[in-house]
């Protein structure tokens, strides 16, 4: 396995000047306080990271955050060292804005999200107009655990990352690509058009990041990851793979997924997240101010309802 995989990281890499600049390997997540475990704690995760076997630099970012239930993956697009940093600049604004966030409501979370996607977007816009870059943008795909409900997460997402989940047997896709051959009928996503996105961080039109609640339930697998790693194994045989062995270590499932995407030609970065609710899960905040749920549904209206400019 390469050295370059990266497994249970706390913090994304700094968004740098230039690509050269990022380390390979990001250190371990630090163990969350007491506090916040009872909370978070209730999911356990892994992350990894790979260039593949075709492309020297690696446009993929992700980031762990357990301590405030924050994972999230982006996939970089654009010539050169573009893509790479489009990336970075998307986990690093989630990272920033996100952190240290574990006490705040569902719906400041939900609204802190969006204003690190609007973040990132204005960020690679910038920089591509300093670097005179024709294409540079990323995909965007956030797993968010609620503070308050022990047993509801969100997904957003913009771009053709994705998310499943895998619950008693069966593998869901939570996410559907924005793509032009997913957006349009008749099999248009096996033409030349076919994956092209419709919406990515760093575009020029405006578009909303695409929300997904969730009900999480004592041993559900969840996955978040990049192209390169779907790309190179058909939904069938991950759902085979995780029947097989979803019930066995994480980190040991991690390395089998990104063997068998390698094993398939690597012909992409590949970065995923593996998430697995446990079986008992904290109870849910008792007593809530009205005034403060009235004001977290507000946000949570707001951060799936404003666009990414």
């Amino acid at each position: 396995m390469s050295d370059e995989n990266v497994n249970e990281q706390e913090q994304a890499t700094e968004v740098p000047p230039a690509a050269e600049d990022a380390p390979t390997q990001v250190p371990e997540a630090e163990p969350a306080p007491a506090a916040v475990r009872s909370r978070f704690d209730c999911v356990e995760h892994v992350c990894l990271t790979h260039p593949g076997l075709v492309r020297d630099n690696n446009e993929d970012a992700l980031l762990g955050m357990p301590s405030d239930g924050v994972y999230a993956v982006a996939d970089g697009m654009g010539g050169g060292e573009a893509g790479e940093i489009a990336s970075r600049y998307v986990v690093h604004a989630l990272r920033r804005l996100l952190k240290e966030s574990e006490t705040e409501s569902p719906g400041e979370r939900k609204y802190r999200v969006l204003q690190a996607a609007k973040e990132a977007n204005k960020a690679i816009n910038r920089h591509a107009e300093d670097h005179r870059y024709q294409t540079m943008g990323s995909t965007l795909v956030c797993f968010l655990l609620d503070p308050w409900k022990s047993d509801r997460a969100w997904v957003s997402h913009v771009g053709d990352s994705r998310a499943y989940c895998f619950r008693e047997g069966e593998l869901f896709r939570l996410t559907q690509d924005h793509t032009v051959g997913a957006e349009l009928k008749g099999g248009a996503e096996n033409s030349a058009l076919g994956h092209v996105l419709t919406r990515a961080l760093g575009t020029a039109s405006s578009h909303e990041l695409e929300w997904s609640e969730l009900a999480l339930c004592p041993g559900d697998l969840f996955l978040v990851c990049s192209d390169g790693l779907y790309g190179m194994i058909p939904d069938e045989a991950m759902e085979r793979l995780f029947r097989e062995d979803g019930q066995g270590e994480l980190p040991l499932l991690a390395d089998l997924l990104l063997q068998r995407a390698l094993d398939g030609g690597g012909k992409d970065n590949i970065t995923l997240i593996l998430l697995r609710v446990k079986k008992e899960m904290p109870p849910d905040e008792e007593t809530l101010d009205p005034l403060d749920v009235e004001e977290s549904d507000h946000l949570s209206k707001m951060a799936e309802r404003e666009a990414v400019p």
